[in-house]
């Protein structure tokens, strides 16, 4: 049975002939359907339900696209909307699959597996076509509990005491630092995982967010845990904090997305149905990151430089639109 020809693929046919004849010089005809896998009278056919709807609509609404089809040449003239197919480039795709992980990396558990379905299948897509090989050099899902998932490298190193080669990427940095470590714990806390290791570089114990380590390797070296380590230590009401130079940040949500707010820890409930959360903030580029995600349902009540970063950054992204 032949398949039965409807105005939504007509239409789809349309929007992918349009942009390839909008080039310079226009295109020939058998190229053109060469490329959108069609016959010529099928693309005549389609470019034909195009320039006589100048017939039967409303005068000036065609005016977005002209069709001249001369010598087996096929050229159009259309506005910017027009002079690409509707669907993600390359670039585009694989921009938009980092952007769904980051996004599922900060939603709520029960949230993520969409998310994350749908960027493995942009990425599948992506692999078989240039430029596949980007990923290669990404890390698509550090957090995974595969067998050579970070990590599960890194849950290695700490049951194994080996020290451990990471590759982190801190918040607005254009690239990866590598720096050794001594795994000592993996928490998880507020739908992330964090690794709390003795750092060789700052020599400190620092708190890792695990989901910013995009690479790991163990090494040959062991270390001992010292005495006394406490991972209790590094978590607060339900969180997990690095203790030193961490400051506390109350930010009232608005009533409107409070019981948003109160199904992910404890808040101070205020009388207008707001709610107050006293944040441990070490890092005030995720309290900007934060703020601003929630828009004018989120405010920061204290201190005043974290308030004065966040009215900065407002103002830096109204100037810059």
């Amino acid at each position: 049975m032949a398949e039965r020809r409807t105005a939504e693929a007509q239409l789809s046919r349309v929007l992918q002939l349009l942009p390839r004849a909008a080039r310079a010089g226009g295109i020939a005809l058998a190229e053109l359907a060469s490329e959108a896998g069609m016959s010529e009278r099928e693309v005549l056919a389609d470019l034909q339900e195009v320039y006589t709807r100048d017939f039967y609509h409303p005068a000036g609404s065609g005016d977005g696209v002209q069709v001249s089809i001369e010598a087996d040449q096929v050229e159009v003239w259309t506005t910017g909307e027009f002079r690409r197919p509707p669907r993600l480039g390359p670039r585009e795709a694989l921009a938009l699959g980092l952007g769904l992980r980051v996004l599922a990396a900060e939603s709520p558990a029960p949230e993520r597996p969409a998310m994350l379905a749908l960027a493995q299948r942009l990425e599948r897509e992506l692999a078989a076509r240039p430029p596949g090989s980007l990923l290669a050099g990404i890390a698509v899902n550090p957090g995974a509990d595969s067998p050579e998932g970070i990590r599960a490298v890194l849950r290695e190193g700490a049951r194994g005491l080996r020290r451990c080669r990471i590759a982190y990427l801190k918040p607005g940095a254009p690239e990866p630092e590598e720096r050794v470590v001594d795994p000592y714990v993996l928490l998880a806390a507020e739908g992330h995982w964090y690794l709390v290791a003795h750092c060789h570089r700052s020599d400190e114990v620092r708190v890792f967010r695990a989901d910013r380590v995009v690479g790991a390797t163990i090494l040959e070296e062991r270390f001992a845990v010292p005495q006394g380590f406490d991972p209790l230590a590094y978590v607060r009401d339900g969180r997990v904090f690095q203790p030193v130079d961490d400051v506390e940040v109350p930010v009232r949500y608005t009533a409107r997305i409070a019981r948003w707010i109160e199904e992910h820890g404890p808040v101070e409930r205020q009388d207008d149905g707001s709610v107050i959360v006293r944040h441990r903030v070490s890092d005030p580029a995720w309290l900007v990151r934060h703020v601003l995600r929630h828009g004018p349902d989120a405010e920061v009540l204290g201190p005043p430089e974290m308030r004065d970063q966040v009215r900065a950054t407002v103002l830096r992204l109204i100037a810059d639109s």
